[in-house]
């Protein structure tokens, strides 16, 4: 009788607790990296089934000031997913610059992004320079570049290659490849031919 009075008591309060567990489990989500001025802006709420968003607000992280109201959209769930239901939240037309967060309200709750920047040419001062230094630290170089100069082939043929130069696989494979290196049909490693593509398309997309 005591064990079934606990599941009793269990149960009760799993009840209770549920709408602040689904309140708590929600979040809205936005890019990390921040928003082009004048480009798309669009971020998605996810929620229960229980939550009714009607309303959002775009705020100014210097003084809170609600800058715009945006009317979430509810989109309902992803087919095979158990993540809940998600609304979106379309702002594309907000172009000031800063330093912004979203407050988006269901009921008597309501949830608060992170903050995030809408920034024009963000991607160019936010993520360049990581990617510039990411493609440095891959360059082929040092004693193994050294020793890539002079390299035998595997197998029979007899001969040495001069293979210096280019990029590395990935951070710790020191493999490099020119042509795909697996039996699938799509994102195959093209590691050297993919990072001059890179270089070459971003200087003309940034002139």
């Amino acid at each position: 009788m005591r064990l079934f009075l606990r599941f009793l008591l269990s149960a009760a309060c799993f009840l209770v607790l549920l709408p602040f567990a689904s309140a708590q489990d929600a979040k809205v989500l936005t890019n990390q990296v921040g928003y082009e001025a004048a480009g798309p802006k669009h971020a998605v709420i996810q929620a229960s089934a229980a939550d009714n968003f009607t309303s959002c607000t775009l705020n100014d992280s210097r003084d809170q000031h609600a800058a715009l109201t945006i009317s979430p959209r509810h989109v309902g769930p992803v087919q095979k997913w158990h993540t809940g239901e998600y609304w979106t939240v379309d702002f594309d037309s907000f172009t000031t610059e800063g330093t912004y967060y979203l407050v988006c309200t269901s009921g008597d709750h309501s949830l608060h992004s992170y903050p995030f920047q809408i920034q024009r040419l963000l991607l160019e001062r936010n993520t360049l320079s990581d990617a510039i230094y990411f493609f440095k630290e891959e360059r082929s170089s040092g004693p193994m570049d050294k020793a890539d100069r002079h390299l035998p082939f595997d197998g029979k043929k007899q001969g040495f290659v001069d293979a210096h130069g280019g990029w590395w696989d990935a951070t710790g494979d020191y493999g490099k490849h020119l042509s795909h290196l697996s039996f699938s049909t799509y994102f195959n490693p093209q590691q050297i031919p993919l990072a001059v593509y890179s270089f070459f398309k971003s200087t003309e997309l940034l002139l």
